[in-house]
């Protein structure tokens, strides 16, 4: 999208658009093909299941330092939601790698938990602001802020999109 508008503003502007980023290898490809079985060997032998060690993927070659984190600390490895693939240790890793400040940060911007859980990620909230607490040497007070600023506005979208249905049904009315 950033780059369709700076095509947009290039052609207005009567220059010709530039694509330096375009073949620019994304983080984690450089040797991801070699090290793609690495992962899920070392994924297995951690315990991990299998949707899990899939998911993990999406990180190339950088999933080796996540699996690197759970050998570390095998409470890594646990799933943040038990019916979603992400894991414990990608707080860690969003914090350390991805510049993450929020808890919003890691279950909106680098999963997609608050757009694939029911409950938006109301319920691992908790366990998230705990690790980033850790990580990021947030006192109890703001731990506790950070959790509830996520769920009350986690709680306001959910009322909205409720609210939103109950106003898209129509239901007929009985004339007579």
């Amino acid at each position: 999208m950033a780059q369709d508008t700076v095509d947009i503003l290039s052609r207005r502007d009567g220059s010709s658009p530039i694509h330096p980023t375009q073949n620019l290898p994304l983080q984690g490809s450089a040797g991801w093909l070699a090290r793609q079985r690495d992962v899920e060997i070392k994924g297995l032998a951690l315990g991990l299941n299998p949707q899990t060690i899939k998911h993990l993927r999406n990180y190339g070659s950088e999933a080796l330092g996540l699996l690197k984190l759970i050998e570390e600390d095998a409470e890594l490895g646990r799933r943040i939601i038990d019916d979603l693939p992400y894991i414990r240790a990608e707080v860690i890793y969003a914090c350390r790698q991805e510049m993450a400040m929020t808890p919003y940060d890691v279950l909106a911007r680098r999963t997609s938990i608050m757009l694939e859980d029911r409950q938006r990620g109301i319920g691992a909230v908790d366990d998230v602001a705990s690790l980033m607490a850790n990580e990021l040497n947030w006192s109890p007070e703001q731990q506790q802020s950070m959790s509830d600023a996520f769920r009350s506005t986690m709680q306001k979208q959910l009322a909205a999109e409720k609210e939103y249905v109950i106003n898209s049904i129509s239901i007929p009315s009985k004339k007579g």
